[in-house]
């Protein structure tokens, strides 16, 4: 299943520890095995930008794939206060 995700909490030293849309969130261990499995995929897209997909680095961190639009970026994703 491929989920968009509009929120991402991060750790004091900004690593994504989560993520999140309005019906759901996944700590950052559960979204890297759903994605290194195949069972999920993630995407960002913000009003006006391109879809981009949350991929797996370094084995056990998220991010998205760069392209030079900045609002499309996981880091720049608000946290998930609304999410439960």
């Amino acid at each position: 299943m491929r989920h968009q995700i509009s929120c991402a909490d991060k750790d004091r030293n900004g690593v994504i520890q989560g993520i999140g849309n309005r019906n759901r969130t996944w700590t950052r261990l559960e979204a890297v095995r759903l994605i290194r499995s195949g069972t999920a995929s993630f995407f960002v897209q913000r009003p006006g930008t391109r879809p981009t997909d949350i991929h797996v680095y370094a084995d056990q961190y998220l991010r998205t794939d760069p392209d030079g639009d900045s609002r499309n970026n996981l880091d720049d994703l608000g946290g998930c206060e609304f999410a439960s």
